[in-house]
């Protein structure tokens, strides 16, 4: 097995990570749902009765999450602190709504969270440090 710890003499960079002309997740997210509107993106049981969400469906719960987030203070570059360690459907939105305002997030064990907060925390910029 070899490493390659530096890049050799002459070679060139790299090109950005993209993934249909996309270099950021909130990007692609935005054409996809543009592109496949009523096309089913995932689905969701609810009472024992699978129910279908298509990416239409999907970018108005994203964008009424960030919408929810604005009015409650989230600016570009804050950081918002997740509780939680699986991320499941529904936790998908605040996620995704995160990103396309810029934002970022910080996920962090609920058994954490209950005890008590990690030092590492102040780090993150997700709590101010007194």
């Amino acid at each position: 097995m070899s490493v390659v710890t530096q890049r050799p003499p002459g070679m060139a960079d790299p090109p950005a990570w993209m993934v249909r002309g996309q270099d950021t997740l909130p990007k692609l997210f935005r054409q996809v749902v543009k592109e496949r509107g009523d096309q089913v993106a995932m689905r969701e049981k609810s009472l024992g009765i699978w129910r279908s969400i298509t990416w239409r469906e999907y970018g108005d719960r994203v964008r009424q999450v960030g919408l929810g987030l604005v009015a409650l203070g989230l600016r570009p570059r804050d950081v918002v602190l997740a509780r939680g360690v699986v991320i499941l459907i529904g936790a998908l939105p605040p996620i995704l709504a995160v990103q396309l305002l810029g934002a970022s997030s910080a996920r962090v064990a609920f058994a954490l969270v209950a005890r008590r907060l990690p030092p590492c925390l102040p780090s993150t910029g997700a709590i101010k440090s007194s």
